[in-house]
């Protein structure tokens, strides 16, 4: 019986049927010393005599059980994926807010350099890339706000009580409408608080008097009496 110990199954199928003998059961076992494919034990061992055409049951190995992540941090994220689900694990793809470029991986749970059994379900979590910031100008401030949150920015509310214009409208926006920028980043608007001011009552106007006649100096002077010295 020969060895066919570290041969792959087709080279170990080879010497088993030169030495006149049949493959029979066929298993696969991890083992942390024998690469993946290979033979790790043959039953009868090796150099046992054996009649022609007896079976000798093969077990190839499938690696090591456990395996290390790798750092995919910068890679596309179907790179990552491809060179994860090659070493044998599972992968669930995470978009997250981040200012590196769209489909970057920026994390895996759990982080690189872990071991891990095979088979087991690593999150890979990759940017969604810079964002268009929505134009808001005009809207009343809290679907601004919804607007601004759902676009995956953070608004931050500033008032002006001079500019005149309806209560509560967005009257500019910073950065502007359009310009791309990282997810998570604060946009500040800047709110209408004018308030109408209140009308100046009109005073009535104060009626004047008529001015009262002096008496004329000939209306005040005595008549002398007759025969008078």
């Amino acid at each position: 019986m020969p060895s066919v110990l570290n041969m792959t199954r087709a080279q170990a199928k080879e010497a088993i049927e030169s030495a006149g003998l049949e493959v029979g059961e066929v298993s696969k076992e991890p083992s942390t010393d024998v690469r993946s494919g290979l033979v790790l034990a043959q039953d009868p061992e090796p150099r046992s005599m054996l009649a022609p055409g007896s079976d000798v049951d093969i077990t190839l190995s499938t690696g090591d059980p456990e395996v290390t992540i790798p750092n995919v941090f910068g890679l596309d994220k179907d790179e990552a994926r491809q060179q994860l689900v090659g070493l044998g694990l599972e992968v669930r793809l995470e978009e997250v807010q981040s200012d590196e470029p769209t489909d970057t991986v920026v994390a895996t749970d759990p982080p690189r350099d872990t071991r891990v059994e095979r088979g087991t379900t690593v999150t890979v979590e990759f940017s969604a890339g810079p964002q268009e910031v929505p134009s808001v100008v005009g809207m009343q401030e809290g679907r601004a706000r919804r607007v601004l949150e759902r676009a995956g920015f953070v608004p931050e509310v500033t008032y002006d009580s001079e500019t005149v214009a309806d209560k509560g409208t967005v009257l500019r926006q910073s950065p502007e409408a359009y310009t791309e920028q990282p997810q998570g980043s604060r946009v500040v608007i800047t709110v209408s608080s004018y308030e109408e001011p209140e009308p100046t009552p009109t005073e009535e106007p104060t009626p004047t008097e008529e001015p009262t006649e002096e008496p004329s100096p000939s209306e005040t002077t005595e008549t002398p009496l007759p025969g008078g010295d």
